[in-house]
């Protein structure tokens, strides 16, 4: 007798058939996979199929099914009807040849030589012997869902009730599942042991020749490793970006009331150049203007504070830039050499440089006592490439003219003491989606003023800078 501490680590080199056909699944590989082999070795395996005994064909295929056991099964084997000659009519023929275990083949093969039909065909006491070997491991622990396989070639000779015993196997452990082959058995003999089967919870396979009982382990192997094998785990979702804060509406000006000249103040006021009415402010300038220039005409300050901690300003406007020169500003201002915002601008060059130099740019610029630090961000052409490095295809005046009258937003986004510009110049991606350029971030220890705007050249130019302003809103933003 072989007993389960002859159990050695066996890899086995193949899969069953059945791994094929389970999909996108994998074996689990685990000690808690327990299948014991209960194999009918009384003196009518002798009797021959194809020429062949069924003795000889059972222990080939089951050598097979031992080495084709996915990794981590813990498998063992019962015989019975192998040690007392048939005469004897011994009902305690049974034997459990090998424990669970990992066998090697040359281990699986020992065990198999060793069983040698000689007696009866005690099912029902097996069975009732497999509720102790079945349900305990090497190690005395309980085992959790031991599967079951009882391969017989005829049916209860010893007046037990074998499919009584089936369902007291069945409820000894939790989840213990009992499959029957049927070896070379006859109609009548199939129909007296599948109530084995169907009360141990299992499948009944009939099997009539070398091919048929391969073919049927392999089928009960299926429901096997379906007990066994886990999905594969589906890949972890992306985790989702952050949620934006939702933002909070303070203040909104939108031109069409008193409001603005109650809230605005407009710094070295040109009457002439500005005007509003029907909801927007249009500002001309045909000067040099800007948050950097002394004495800027119409230049736009709001006289209400804005929030503490986090906020949006945002601003609608519409252009028609007509210079070459032209910029329009929005942000924070306190004089000339201090303001911190977002600029629009365009520099036409002229001649042969005209595609290659021209361009639209966006940028994020702070005046701290009269230094600058800018962030330029070309949004059409070829800005600080060189000039004639890239861009040769740009037209700018299709690019001016296709902002000219379009709704457009800047807006300046203040997170704890940086500042960044975002803009929507009316470009849609591939989805139908707005086009936002942002700025790199600037660093402010505390607001160089109020929120402001302004339009002009910032070089001198032939034309006129004309901007007209629809709405100006401020949002708070949680942190």
């Amino acid at each position: 007798m072989i007993g389960s501490a002859r159990g050695l680590v066996h890899k086995a080199a193949i899969g069953l058939a059945a791994l094929a056909v389970c999909g996108t699944a994998v074996a689990q590989d685990s000690d808690d996979n327990h299948v014991m082999f209960i194999l009918d070795a009384s003196n009518s395996m002798w009797g021959q199929v194809d020429g062949r005994a069924k003795i000889e064909i059972a222990k080939e295929v089951l050598a097979n099914q031992f080495a084709a056991l996915p990794d981590g099964t813990q498998a063992g084997l019962i015989a019975y009807g192998h040690r007392f000659a048939r005469e004897l009519n011994e009902c305690t023929d049974m034997e459990l040849v090998g424990g669970y275990g990992n066998y090697a083949a040359s281990d699986v093969q020992d065990m198999l030589d060793y069983i040698v039909p000689k007696g009866q065909t005690p099912i029902a006491a097996t069975l009732e012997e497999a509720v102790a070997w079945a349900t305990v491991d090497s190690n005395n622990e309980p085992v959790s869902s031991p599967t079951v396989v009882l391969i017989t070639d005829g049916v209860e000779s010893c007046s037990g009730d074998p499919c009584a015993a089936a369902a007291a196997l069945a409820d000894a452990g939790v989840n213990t599942t009992l499959h029957v082959v049927g070896f070379d058995l006859s109609a009548e003999q199939s129909a007296e042991v599948q109530c084995i089967a169907e009360n141990g919870g299992g499948r009944y396979l009939d099997a009539s020749d070398s091919a048929g009982l391969d073919e049927a382990l392999k089928q009960v192997g299926i429901e096997i490793v379906q007990a066994e094998i886990v999905p594969e785990p589906e890949p972890e979702p992306e985790p989702a970006p952050p949620a934006e804060p939702v933002r909070q509406s303070v203040y909104v000006e939108n031109f069409d009331g008193a409001s603005f000249v109650e809230n605005w103040t407009v710094k070295n006021e040109a009457l002439d150049s500005y005007i509003v009415e029907a909801g927007e402010l249009l500002a001309i300038n045909t000067a040099i203007g800007g948050f950097d220039v002394e004495d800027t005409r119409n230049l736009f300050t709001l006289d209400s504070p804005l929030p503490d901690g986090d906020w949006d300003a945002e601003v609608t406007f519409t252009t028609e830039f007509k210079t070459g020169r032209d910029r329009f500003q929005f942000g924070l201002w306190a004089d000339a050499e201090n303001s911190l915002g977002g600029t629009l601008w365009t520099e036409r060059a002229s001649g042969s440089l005209l595609n290659a130099c021209s361009f639209i740019a966006l940028s994020n610029a702070k005046q701290s006592g009269g230094e600058a630090t800018v962030f330029d961000l070309p949004v059409r052409g070829a800005v600080n490439t060189g000039c004639g490095n890239r861009g040769s295809g740009f037209d700018y005046e299709a690019s001016v003219e296709a902002l000219t009258g379009t709704p457009l937003t800047m807006t300046l986004h203040k997170r704890g003491r940086a500042y960044h510009i975002s803009a929507n110049l009316g470009e849609l991606d591939e989805h139908d989606e707005p086009v936002i350029y942002e700025t790199e971030p600037l660093t402010s220890l505390r607001a160089p003023g109020p929120l402001a705007f302004a339009v002009g050249k910032w070089e001198d130019a032939q034309g006129e800078v004309a901007v007209m302003v629809d709405k100006v809103e401020i949002f708070t933003v949680p942190q």
